[in-house]
């Protein structure tokens, strides 16, 4: 497969990247409707190296990286589960996930994983956690994205376990706030069912 390069503003990554699912027979015009995203939101990834695409022939493949951080705290002898309650969307949408981390980042070009998941859980949750000596288990996964429907994927994920200290436990959950959406976090008894 060869990686496609996509240069420019926003606005020709997204013209870019419309012909290429054009071509490829991808219908992309009703994304940004329920919980999927739209074009500028995938050109957005694009440009910052966090979605790349391959072509093999009559294929395309968009592949991320993707850190996924499961989250918990130990409160009184009992198990604690950070979970992403929900995002809304500048638009009013909420969108309700169940991915494989509470945390989830993209990682950047060349970022290590465990770069990548310190800088996903200061900038998610605010919380500095040092991932250096923190085992990964990675695994791959190829299905059709649920945020750009129809668009086949592959993610690279990089699954940590980890438990947060009391200093850093805040009962009410965390909020992360991003331009065009909030993320809201809340902790959970269950262990919630994290799924690829």
């Amino acid at each position: 497969m060869t990686e496609l390069k996509f240069s420019g503003n926003i606005a020709q990554i997204q013209q870019s990247l419309s012909a290429l699912l054009d071509r490829h027979h991808i219908d992309w015009r009703n994304w940004g409707q329920g919980d999927s995203l739209g074009l500028p939101t995938l050109a957005k990834e694009v440009q910052a190296g966090e979605s790349v695409f391959l072509e093999d022939g009559g294929t395309i493949r968009r592949v991320v990286r993707v850190i996924n951080i499961r989250v918990s705290f130990i409160d009184h002898g009992q198990i604690k589960y950070l979970q992403e309650d929900h995002v809304v969307l500048a638009d009013g949408r909420t969108r309700r996930r169940t991915v494989l981390g509470a945390v989830n980042e993209k990682a950047k070009p060349g970022e290590p994983p465990s770069a990548a998941a310190h800088r996903g859980m200061l900038e998610e949750v605010g919380i500095d956690f040092d991932f250096t000596n923190v085992p990964c288990q990675e695994t791959v996964t190829d299905k059709i994205s649920a945020n750009y429907v129809g668009l086949p994927c592959r993610f690279q994920n990089f699954i940590y376990n980890v438990t947060i200290e009391p200093k850093d436990y805040n009962p009410e959950g965390y909020l992360e706030k991003e331009p065009g959406k909030t993320t809201y976090f809340t902790w959970t008894d269950n262990e919630p069912e994290y799924r690829a």
